[in-house]
């Protein structure tokens, strides 16, 4: 049998719809009467879709027809702050089992957009009839949340196309081998010889608060490349700033 692949078939947003409809309903009511609210038919395919899509999204539970929020869906609406909320919000967003698969395999790289539907058909096995409205599902659902950056860079963190790799850091070793290096003014990148890693390109961004050596196998690479050097940009803004307020 062909691997079932678990999905929602809603948007997240409409999901918080339709967990707001039972919230303002007691916290817990049956789905006629949230299809009633939203002005929907409780036996439409479309209604179950996004009751099943609610569920898989952690903001209801479905008991027999019952539904009831969650206390992830209450922690997100009774945050004291928008970060809160958006770090309990990316939670919600990769509970489908196929929206977290896809976040593994691109976090803290560059989600190809352009082909994106083919990618859900081809390796993650989304019918080709649901490619295209779970696509977008997906990509709605991570730029509300925060997850999906500039340069289409997938990551938890919000300013994370700004400081997508972390791995230089990781790099202890090789940076305990080479010889100390003159401490600098401010932020500075360079050109990594390819003897750093054999037979591939390499850029270093190091300077306060970062030190990131990024591996270029790949056009998309590039963008990783591009967003780090725009957080340089942005703080030697802020430098110039400061020092003009003297």
């Amino acid at each position: 049998m062909p691997k079932q692949v678990d999905y929602p078939r809603a948007s997240m947003k409409n999901c918080f719809g339709l967990a707001d409809a039972v919230n303002d309903l007691g916290s817990e009511c049956s789905a006629a009467m949230a299809a009633d609210k939203l002005g929907k038919q409780h036996t439409s395919g479309a209604y179950k879709a996004l009751v099943g899509a609610a569920v898989k999204y952690g903001l209801i539970t479905n008991k027999k027809g019952q539904l009831a929020v969650t206390q992830l869906y209450r922690d997100i609406r009774l945050a004291y702050n928008e970060a809160e909320a958006e770090k309990e919000t990316q939670k919600a967003f990769l509970k489908p089992p196929l929206f977290s698969d896809i976040f593994a395999r691109f976090e803290n790289k560059p989600l190809p957009v352009s082909h994106f539907e083919k990618l859900l058909i081809r390796e993650f096995e989304v019918p080709d009839n649901f490619a295209s409205r779970v696509g977008g599902y997906f990509l709605e659902g991570a730029k509300q949340c925060g997850i999906l950056g500039d340069g289409n860079v997938l990551s938890r963190d919000n300013d994370a196309a700004n400081e997508i790799i972390e791995n230089g850091n990781d790099d202890d070793e090789q940076q305990a081998d080479s010889p100390p290096e003159k401490p600098k003014a401010g932020p500075s990148h360079e050109i990594s010889h390819p003897a750093e890693e054999e037979g591939k390109f390499s850029v270093r961004i190091k300077g306060p608060g970062m030190d990131s050596l990024i591996v270029v196998n790949e056009e998309e690479d590039l963008y990783i490349v591009k967003a780090m050097l725009k957080k340089v940009e942005k703080r030697l803004a802020i430098d110039d700033e400061e020092w003009g307020d003297d």
